[in-house]
């Protein structure tokens, strides 16, 4: 089975984890955007059931998706790290951080599997 299908059909294991754990480790840029959220991991349960049946179709899905999660997650560690660095400018100090440990692994799992579905659609 290839590293990617698995990825995906662990999506429902990562959806339980960040409903009733707060382990939020796919979707950390989608924080507070229930619907949003929801409908990613509706996306990726998708992608699992394509996989079987079309692999050329679940790479190039599988690139869409690692695409859209990094754009969320560039856009969701730069805006916050911007205030940030304003706030500290104007001698505040904010009291959390703008890069948490979930959105670092969101960014690498993003990442790998990007990198993953990228070889896959090239073998063809």
């Amino acid at each position: 089975m290839q590293p990617v299908l698995v990825y995906y059909w662990l999506t429902p294991a990562f959806w339980l984890a960040d409903e009733f754990l707060g382990a939020n480790f796919r979707t950390a840029a989608l924080e507070g955007h229930s619907f949003w959220k929801a409908a990613y991991y509706v996306f990726c349960v998708g992608i699992a059931f394509v996989g079987p049946v079309s692999p050329d179709w679940m790479a190039r899905l599988g690139l869409l998706e690692a695409r859209i999660n990094i754009a969320l997650l560039v856009i969701g560690l730069f805006v916050p790290l911007y205030g940030f660095i304003y706030e500290t400018a104007g001698g505040d100090m904010p009291t959390e951080p703008p890069i948490t440990m979930a959105k670092m692994v969101n960014f690498i799992l993003a990442a790998a599997i990007w990198g993953i579905a990228l070889q896959m659609r090239d073998r063809k």
